[in-house]
């Protein structure tokens, strides 16, 4: 018998030796598994974005009547009477526009002009 190294001898094994080697020194195991298919699993949207608001839309519209024209129509509507408002207020006078005037006296040149602004009182007056 030779020197070993690491627990093997240095010298060759007869077949005796190696098994008696492998049974001391090594485990073997086996996996067994009852079936190789795999399963996979994803998530996926219930339902989209688009059928969601098409859902919607169509539900409004059949109890409720509202659609996305009525919508609009009511948006212009509301649109045009903010827009028209100073007009219907204070009728063809311009409102806002400031109209100037001649001073009366050279010492009273601001308060002339910023008495003149036309639409101020937005009531009856000149015409």
């Amino acid at each position: 018998a030779g020197a070993t190294a690491g627990g093997i001898p240095a010298i060759c094994f007869t077949d005796g030796m190696a098994r008696d080697y492998v049974r001391n020194n090594f485990v073997m195991v086996n996996l067994d598994f009852a079936d190789f298919d795999t399963l996979v699993t994803t998530k996926t949207e219930g339902i989209t974005t688009s059928t969601l608001i098409g859902t919607v839309g169509g539900n409004l519209g059949m109890f409720t009547g509202i659609s996305l024209m009525t919508v609009l129509e009511f948006s212009e509507v509301l649109f045009f009477l903010l827009v028209s408002a100073p007009f219907l207020c204070c009728g063809r006078r311009g409102w806002g526009v400031v109209r100037k005037t001649a001073p009366t006296n050279d010492d009273d040149d601001d308060e002339g002009e910023a008495a003149s602004v036309a639409g101020a009182d937005c009531g009856g007056g000149e015409g």
